[in-house]
């Protein structure tokens, strides 16, 4: 049972990191730059103070900039990857290697964020972490299985 309760709060952590990457690379612009203003729609969220925000910019610096280098990599891996899938000269070898790409930096991205969220959780008070948990919960109830409910399936017939 022990193993059962830490495999499902790796899961949950997982999601919960899907979820707060989502949340940070929202604020990457188009150009992958992230403003301040943008930077800062995060700490909005969560409803951070200003001595919170101050720390956690002090406990990881690079946060920022590196999710959004990563956001940047990550859209033009998957334009990439969207135009082999279009182009009929192109080969399965070449799309299951772009595809490896996009996840690789999918998953730097995923650590990326989880390293962060391991750092600000610990400056997050009990109703800011309520409001994180939440918004994790709503990301697995969201991505849980099949989104086509069986009345769209007939719908479709």
């Amino acid at each position: 049972m022990k193993s059962w309760t830490r495999y499902l709060t790796l899961t949950l952590c997982c999601l919960g990191c899907a979820l707060l990457a989502y949340l940070a690379t929202a604020a990457v612009g188009a150009d992958g730059d992230l403003t301040d203003v943008r930077r800062l729609a995060l700490y909005d969220w969560l409803e951070l103070s200003p001595a919170q925000r101050a720390e956690i910019d002090q406990d990881d610096p690079t946060f920022f900039e590196q999710s959004a280098d990563l956001a940047k990599q990550l859209g033009d891996h998957r334009a990439t990857l969207a135009d082999l899938i279009t182009e009929t000269a192109s080969t399965d070898e070449q799309i299951i290697q772009q595809l490896d790409r996009v996840i690789d930096v999918e998953v730097k991205l995923e650590k990326r964020v989880a390293q962060f969220v391991l750092v600000a959780r610990h400056r997050l008070n009990s109703a800011q972490r309520q409001r994180l948990v939440d918004a994790i919960a709503t990301g697995l109830r969201d991505n849980a299985g099949d989104h086509i409910t069986p009345e769209q399936g007939n719908k479709a017939r």
